[in-house]
């Protein structure tokens, strides 16, 4: 499909359960914008795309210091790649990391206005200043469901915990660079509303909620938890400096050893 495309709702497949209202974020005021954050997370898959005839015109923003005109009623991400700023969905591809295309990762973060704002679902105004390269030192930021007691025993749980009843504290993380329709944490996956945690929040939940339960195990899921490496890397370090007697896995990978307290 070419030229600019938007999402419609198929009211055949719609089930009216307002998952696009209030999960989905949709950064649309003076019309679609294009970002398809609805498209890819509806989850009974009743959006369609099609042509946007729209007439769009051009306004004036400024890119590393250098003023662009771009068309209006756009992301920042579509505007940026409209002068040549390539984004890779994979890492290693193109310039700016942008895997989930929902808001949920906030990986795609550029510094809109003097703030960070995810290029994927930020919609493009006159004149703002973008600085495409994050500050250094900067805090990165992540959609965060959790913390909450959770029984391991599921399909990524290693097999010499396979039938015992061990308890662990898990968060799950938004985002994914996947579109699985039978995703099960689809709930988390596509979040693009809920307010994003610095990893050191989520450390400092994740601990008093382990303390809670008394227990020395504790997960990070998904979604695709390993999306925003900074952050994660940011957490892991937190995480083990409050919780240097206990362990840390992703995906309840991990070995285990008896219960400890700190």
């Amino acid at each position: 499909m070419t030229g600019w495309v938007r999402s419609l709702r198929d009211r055949k497949l719609c089930r009216e359960c307002g998952f696009c209202q209030n999960v989905i974020v949709c950064p649309a005021t003076d019309g679609c914008v294009g970002c398809l954050a609805c498209y890819r997370g509806c989850p009974h898959q009743a959006r369609r795309l099609t042509v946007d005839e729209d007439k769009r015109e051009k306004i004036t923003i400024t890119v590393d210091g250098t003023p662009i005109q771009v068309h209006e009623r756009i992301t920042v991400k579509k505007a940026l790649e409209s002068i040549g700023i390539t984004f890779g969905k994979y890492a290693g591809n193109g310039k700016i990391f942008s895997p989930c295309e929902v808001g949920g990762c906030y990986s795609c973060s550029v510094i809109v206005n003097g703030e960070a704002k995810r290029t994927c679902i930020i919609p493009i105004k006159e004149g703002i200043e973008i600085q495409t390269t994050l500050p250094e030192g900067s805090t990165p930021l992540r959609i965060i469901h959790g913390p909450e007691a959770h029984m391991v025993g599921g399909k990524a749980t290693p097999w010499w915990l396979k039938g015992d009843h061990y308890v662990e504290v898990a968060i799950w993380a938004a985002g994914c660079c996947y579109t699985c329709p039978q995703c099960q944490n689809y709930h988390v996956t596509y979040d693009g509303r809920s307010k994003p945690l610095s990893p050191e929040e989520a450390a400092k939940l994740v601990t008093s909620c382990r303390r809670r339960y008394d227990v020395d195990r504790m997960a990070i899921s998904g979604g695709e938890p390993t999306l925003n490496r900074k952050w994660l890397i940011q957490y892991f370090k937190e995480l083990g400096r409050l919780n240097a007697r206990a362990q840390t896995s992703i995906g309840h990978i991990g070995p285990t050893r008896p219960k400890t307290r700190s």
